[in-house]
């Protein structure tokens, strides 16, 4: 588990800075790397999180609406005291 972590910042590289590097992938990964620009606009946006996720869920419930009635079709089904995201 502790070698699959340290590929996180390398980009699934099975190199350690000790060995000769060999440019050999078997992994996909990604970079969670951030700068500060990024990190702010990340930010900024939480500000509009709320009034997104409203939106989303009108405008899941309108289609839910739309397609109810649709043959072979199941839609998802939201229990109650939950929320789909």
């Amino acid at each position: 588990m502790l070698a699959r972590v340290q590929s996180l910042c390398c980009f699934g590289e099975t190199w350690s800075p000790l060995q000769d590097r060999d440019y050999h992938v078997y992994a996909l990964r990604w970079m969670y790397r951030s700068n500060d620009l990024r990190a702010a606009f990340g930010r900024s946006q939480l500000r509009k999180l709320d009034a997104y996720l409203a939106q989303t869920k009108i405008n899941a419930r309108r289609l839910a609406e739309y397609l109810a009635g649709t043959p072979n079709l199941v839609l998802p089904v939201e229990p109650d005291g939950y929320e789909h995201n």
